[in-house]
């Protein structure tokens, strides 16, 4: 499902399944293009919302259960923000441990960086827990330079 909300705000509901990240991921690329968004920010949102998408799907519900995540992407003048919102277990995005490199191929074990991707793609990232949810917002500046330095991500 997907609507305008407050003449803004374009809203995607999609169930608690990895196949509902390939429809996910065709609703955002068609709605950032109405936007003129340049390959790089089409890319970048397109990893980044796959990887967050995967994340809340995969772990957000210990116990299982059927439950839906909301995903509201709101385009200014100024930036792109894309917010998933879920009632799964509290985890705050920001507060999750970097990832390490590993000394090598041998030690490196699968998965782990798809929040590390996420912090460096994008611009900003913001995490609340409000009414027992999960509230993530993405957000990439339209300017050529943004005004949020590698140190502040």
């Amino acid at each position: 499902m997907s609507e305008l909300e407050n003449n803004s705000v374009l809203v995607l509901t999609i169930d608690n399944q990895i196949s509902e990240i390939a429809r996910m991921t065709v609703w955002l690329d068609k709605e950032l293009r109405k936007f003129n968004a340049t390959p790089e920010m089409l890319f970048n949102f397109d990893l980044c919302a796959n990887e967050v998408a995967d994340n809340i799907i995969s772990y957000a519900y210990p116990n299982g259960g059927e439950h839906v995540v909301t995903l509201r992407l709101e385009v200014d003048s100024n930036k792109i923000t894309l917010e998933f919102e879920d009632d799964g277990i509290p985890f705050n995005f920001l507060e999750a441990t970097d990832h390490v490199r590993p000394e090598n191929l041998e030690k490196a074990k699968i998965g782990g960086l798809g929040i590390y991707l996420t912090k460096h793609y994008m611009d900003e990232c913001e995490y609340i827990r409000r009414d027992d949810k999960n509230i993530l917002k993405i957000i990439t500046y339209l300017s050529s330079t943004s005004d949020v330095s590698d140190n502040e991500k």
